[in-house]
């Protein structure tokens, strides 16, 4: 069943690289100075953002036609440089050996040089290829490429075309076993006996459990070649592995019937895989089957690892998140997430001075595992986000970045929409940019009414910053309003708006939410019916005042369900009541919210969740100090305080 509400964006709260930095405010500028009441009476498109949609949606449809005309409609247009780019696309996606194609990709690189749609075409070429093959044809292709084009599976393809295979190569492969080029490197490697039985075996359990199945038996048939045999009944266990993330149910069965002739190696990396997934399904045998496989965690890829730690955490076993994380890649190890979690593990196992090493390992910000890291070490979060820039720096970059082409074309495409398109025009804008320019950066967007561009630019400052530009207020009179009249925590709901929209009045999901607290339909019906409003409209769901109060009334509703706990209250908002209710059942005790919030098993709930609750903290303190003109009901807590305590 889907959510009643669902987000548009999963913004991770402590991320870098994934990771968001949720930070803060300087009194550089007074957002309340800026005109968005646009914002919520969406004005009739411009006829280049009419093309340009209809570019995409022809793109998107395969429609070469269709995606001519549209593009012919731009072709003086600065959003032309998208409709050429999927028409090329589509083509080399199509023919990526034909020489007209080639051609065409030569043209647009010639045309627009510069631009990142022009490195961006042949990586899509590269990989067109790569899938269709043969190999011949694509290895010419891939000989062709500038070093800075990069991909997993070029850089297979790279070390396949290497004068000589090296054992190094190998190290290409891991957790790539889903890509049929790195696969076709790895039989390589067999082939000149690079790679040991024990490798072998490994690289096809990681392919089977991608559910490549026929990517594990090319590996084993190759190794066949040269005398290498997998051990007796392993090809039962690959069938099994294949099936364990999408039916872990059915698995367990098969595992059962299957295991007495597996050896000790086998049946633990098929537990501890199965309690995996059988844990993301709130299985009530998960940890049981868990804790039966956990000498085969160092054998399991970083994504089972995780899973690992995180249902350890669920059921307070300090000792086996420990063994989860020691045995995670360096780059997955070093993770604040991981990094906090281990601390939290050492001081609990008595080895405090360790503990607040990894702490001070952690990356500085406002993300969910920096808030907890400096609180744990005592540490004012708040206070290094509070140096602006001076405003006659801010003021020298406004003009260049104004009349920027990247500028223009992100913001006409956000407006049309095309929200992934205008990220990575944003994006790349953004590379090279100050601390000065991107606040100058954030400040065109705000007055654009394009906020989640503006948050985007001015969350990546460094040094100096502007906090009301990273945590709006927009709205918030009636963010104010509605949070009084319910009781609700005003943080709370802005915070979990800049999450949920980004303050776009009139977004709209994938599968329908609307507007800035992304409501579904039939759940806005429902509670203005609760809310007495007998005239609602759908449409007035693009209203920040109204969806701002159904908004509220349902997170009053959930707050008062879950006895006030903003963790189960929030992951309700996002995963709807009863898998909150079904996560906290399944608890065998009390346990920390920040512990709750990370063993949550869907990856969008959880990141939602740690988002929200550190957006709330920092909102709390902007509003204490009087960087945002409101006054605060309660003194401002603790993340960790905030977090609580969850029971069963």
């Amino acid at each position: 069943m889907l959510p009643m509400i669902r987000p548009l964006f999963s913004i991770p709260g402590s991320q870098a690289g994934g990771k968001v930095l949720l930070n803060s405010i300087t009194a550089l500028i007074v957002l309340t100075c800026l005109s968005f009441g646009a914002q919520a009476k969406p004005q009739p498109r411009p006829s280049e953002q009419v093309a340009i949609v209809a570019a995409k949606k022809a793109f998107d449809a395969k429609d070469s036609r269709g995606l001519k005309q549209a593009a012919g409609r731009l072709s003086k247009d600065p959003l032309s440089v998208w409709a050429d780019y999927w028409l090329v696309k589509l083509s080399a996606q199509q023919k990526p050996f034909d020489k007209k194609v080639m051609a065409d990709i030569e043209a647009f690189q010639a045309k627009y040089n510069g631009h990142v749609l022009a490195q961006a075409i042949l990586k899509d070429w590269a990989i067109a290829s790569l899938e269709q093959g043969p190999w011949a044809q694509s290895a010419a292709i891939i000989r062709s490429l500038p070093g800075s084009v990069d991909h997993p599976a070029i850089a297979c393809a790279r070390a396949r075309l290497a004068s000589q295979p090296i054992a190094a190569h190998a190290a290409l492969v891991v957790g790539q076993e889903s890509s049929k080029t790195c696969i076709s490197l790895a039989q390589s490697l067999i082939e000149a006996r690079l790679m040991d039985r024990a490798e072998i075996a490994k690289r096809a359990r990681w392919a089977a459990l991608a559910g490549e199945l026929g990517h594990a038996e090319r590996l084993w048939q190759t190794a066949k070649t040269v005398g290498v045999t997998p051990p007796s009944h392993e090809d039962g266990l690959l069938k099994l592995l294949s099936a364990t993330r999408i039916r872990p149910t059915q698995a367990l069965d098969k595992f059962q019937k299957l295991s007495g002739q597996w050896s000790a190696d086998q049946r633990g990396f098929a537990q501890l895989s199965m309690g995996a997934w059988l844990w993301v399904r709130s299985h009530p045998k998960a940890w049981t089957i868990t804790q039966s496989g956990l000498s085969s965690v160092a054998q399991q890829p970083a994504t089972i690892q995780e899973l690992i730690a995180r249902q350890a955490l669920r059921q307070g076993n300090w000792q086996a998140v420990l063994a989860a994380t020691d045995h995670m890649p360096d780059n997955v190890r070093q993770k604040d997430v991981w990094l906090f979690w281990r601390a939290r593990s050492l001081e609990v196992l008595g080895h405090p001075d360790t503990a607040k090493d990894l702490l001070r390992q952690v990356e500085p910000g406002l993300g969910f595992y920096s808030l907890l890291a400096a609180e744990a070490l005592g540490r004012d979060w708040l206070e290094p986000y509070l140096e602006g820039p001076k405003t006659e720096a801010v003021r020298a970059a406004h003009q260049g970045l104004s009349h920027h082409p990247s500028t223009r074309r992100a913001l006409s495409l956000a407006k049309a929409g095309l929200r992934a398109e205008a990220v990575i025009e944003w994006n790349h804008l953004m590379l090279t940019l100050r601390d000065p320019e991107l606040i100058a950066l954030a400040q065109i967007a705000y007055k654009a009414n394009v906020p989640d561009r503006a948050i985007a630019a001015a969350i990546r400052t460094k040094q100096l910053h502007a906090l009301e530009l990273r945590y709006p207020n927009l709205f918030v009179q009636e963010i104010v309003q509605s949070s009084q009249q319910k009781g609700v925590s005003g943080p709370w709901v802005i915070g979990l708006i800049r999450q949920e929209s980004r303050f776009i009045t009139d977004i709209k999901s994938p599968v329908g939410a609307t507007g800035l607290m992304q409501i579904m339909p039939n759940t806005a019906k429902m509670l203005a019916k609760e809310t007495g409003d007998r005239r609602f409209k759908l449409g007035e769901l693009s209203d920040p005042a109204s969806n701002i109060r159904l908004g509220t009334h349902y997170m009053a509703q959930l707050r008062d369900q879950f006895g006030g706990s903003i963790v189960l209250a929030t992951a309700a908002y996002n995963a709807g009541p009863s898998r909150s209710k079904l996560w906290r059942a399944s608890l065998g005790g009390a346990i920390e919210g920040a512990a709750f919030a990370e063993s949550i098993p869907f990856t969008e709930t959880r990141d939602y969740v740690k988002a929200v609750t550190a957006n709330t903290a920092v909102y709390q303190r902007l509003m204490d100090r009087g960087l945002i003109k409101v006054s605060l009901q309660q003194a401002p807590e603790r993340l960790v305080d905030l977090l609580g305590t969850i029971t069963p």
